[in-house]
């Protein structure tokens, strides 16, 4: 389903969607250098640890971020 930019919903949905495109891109840059430092370190656990973290830390925005939008689809859907 499209929606018009030039609406509320359209313009909300614009500015949901730039700010996940920068968070995803945030986020992989410092995934990036997490790992660029363990790599570097290869006996420092911690770093390893910590980019772990980071990784799973994403993965979770991404499903919170997927359930928020199912829900938000489904209860639009039910207001048609």
């Amino acid at each position: 389903m499209t929606v018009d930019p030039g609406t509320p919903e359209g313009r909300r949905r614009t500015r949901r969607g730039l700010l996940v495109y920068v968070a995803a891109l945030v986020a992989l840059a410092v995934q990036g250098i997490f790992l660029v430092a363990a790599i570097r370190a290869p006996h420092d656990a911690g770093l390893w640890l910590l980019w772990a973290i980071v990784i799973l830390l994403i993965a979770a925005g991404f499903v919170v971020e997927s359930r928020f939008e199912r829900k938000r689809r489904r209860k639009h859907s039910a207001d048609l």
